[in-house]
Order: C-alpha cells, then structure tokens, then sequence
C-alpha cells in the first residue's frame, strides 16, 4: 500500500510540474494592452505541456517539436484594426534544444524577401517576409518564440520587434 502511495504522489507531483510549467510559458507572452494599440483576442490562447496538448494545439508538428525538445509551449494571437499577430514560445528542455530549433526556423526563411538576422551567442532574432506574412523567430536561454504578423509593412515589422522585445526582457528575467 505504501509503495502505491508513493506512485500516486511521484505522478501527482510530476503533473504538477507540468501544470506549473504550462502555465508559467503564458506569463512571458505579453498581456493585453502591453504592446501600444494590440489587444489579446478573446479566448484563443492555447498552451500546453504533454504530448496531447502538443497535438491538439500543433497536430502533425507535434511529434517533431517533442523531439526537438518542447517541454511547454503558449500560444497568444493579437490584433490592431483588421491585423492579427500570433505568438507561439516554445520551452525546451536544454539552451542547446532551443538554439537548433531556432537555426532550423532560421534557415527555413533565409531566402524570403528582407531576410535579416542577429545575435550575440545568448541569444537570436531571424526576421523576413513571406508572401503577405511578416514572420521573425527568436531564442533565448531554453525558449525559442515564432511570430507572425498578416502583413509586410514597416509598421508589421516594427510590431514584431516590439513584442520580440517584450518577450526577449521576459525571458531574460527568469530565474
């Protein structure tokens, strides 16, 4: 009896980190209002940490991201007027895994059109234009973040940028 005990506690224990995790991702995305004229749409943030939240939010990436590493990710979509901007950041198990997951979304974009990127050996930024979609990728410490923005102006780009940052000073301040 004692061991089942022990079992149920180990599990509970365990899904209570997982719960904890799941949950702690959201606080680094930006809230309502955070980034000037962006407000959070209503009901259509996700996260998750286990496998099923991975596939119900991902489907058919889910079996790559997982093997990538992802141990929670959060998804918030924004809008301003008729625009919308998705955020997705992913927590990955090692700084190593959220680096290659990055060099790989990185390498994905490197020909569109205004490819640019930085970093410093901490930290990466890739940003371009796809069609009619600004997109820009980030990692920092053992998260990797992917935005997109409907749109390819100057006043996307600076959207990205501004919430790329909240995000980057989010995640610099973990513990």
């Amino acid at each position: 009896m004692r061991r089942r005990s022990l079992l149920l506690v180990g599990i509970l224990g365990l899904t209570g980190v997982a719960a904890l995790a799941a949950t702690s991702i959201m606080s680094l995305l930006p809230p309502a209002e955070a980034i000037s004229g962006w407000s959070v749409v209503a009901g259509a943030d996700r996260k998750g940490c286990t496998a099923q939240d991975f596939y119900s939010m991902y489907d058919g990436a889910a079996p790559d991201m997982m093997q990538a590493g992802i141990v929670a990710a959060g998804e918030r979509i924004y809008q301003r007027g008729s625009k919308r901007l998705t955020v997705d950041l992913y927590r990955f198990k090692t700084r190593g895994q959220a680096q290659a997951y990055y060099g790989r979304r990185k390498a994905e974009i490197a020909r569109n059109r205004a490819f640019e990127t930085a970093g410093d050996g901490n930290s990466g930024v890739a940003r371009a234009i796809g069609g009619r979609t600004y997109v820009s990728y980030q990692w920092r410490r053992k998260c990797c973040c992917t935005m997109s923005v409907n749109g390819n102006s100057a006043a996307e780009k600076a959207a990205l940028v501004a919430f790329a940052g909240y995000v980057s000073k989010r995640i610099a301040a973990q513990p």
